[in-house]
């Protein structure tokens, strides 16, 4: 452990709200931690503006919340990222013995739309994209997209 995390979850120790953030951090590092970082810091700035204590939190509250980043218009995939981010440091929370229950538990995570990882490196459009150069008189009847052999039948079940 290096000396700005040690004094960090030292000096978290007599508060439970910086404790919890500590513990929660501190089990990432790069990238994600930045993100999760920024994603906990935006939850706890909102909880202060509503007047809510982060440790006190209930259920409504988070889907308060998650209603707020929808008026935003963020889009399904952002508001899941975030609330995953809250939602992990609940269940934290709850392991470490900080609080004795995670109000996260039961909201519903907002949906995100994905592509399908079954054909990996491969969209849906690119499929689409393989399969009209395909159908075009005097082309090749193969693609050299990795995903043509995967979405091969998809696309033939739709040219039907």
């Amino acid at each position: 452990m290096n000396t700005t995390t040690s004094t960090v979850i030292l000096s978290a120790s007599s508060d439970p709200l910086r404790l919890a953030c500590a513990g929660f951090l501190a089990r990432y590092a790069g990238k994600t931690l930045d993100s999760y970082r920024i994603h906990l810091e935006l939850w706890l700035r909102w909880c202060t503006q509503v007047g809510l204590d982060p440790l006190a939190v209930r259920s409504p509250h988070v889907e308060i919340w998650l209603r707020s980043l929808e008026d935003q218009r963020l889009a399904s995939a952002t508001r899941s990222a975030k609330f995953g981010v809250v939602h992990l440091f609940y269940k934290y929370a709850v392991i470490d013995e900080i609080i004795d229950r995670d109000p996260t538990q039961n909201v519903t995570r907002p949906r995100s739309t994905r592509v399908s990882r079954s054909a990996p490196g491969c969209r849906p459009w690119t499929a689409w994209l393989c399969w009209t150069r395909r159908s075009r008189p005097g082309r090749a009847s193969t693609c050299s997209s990795s995903c043509s052999g995967r979405w091969r039948c998809v696309w033939e079940r739709c040219a039907r």
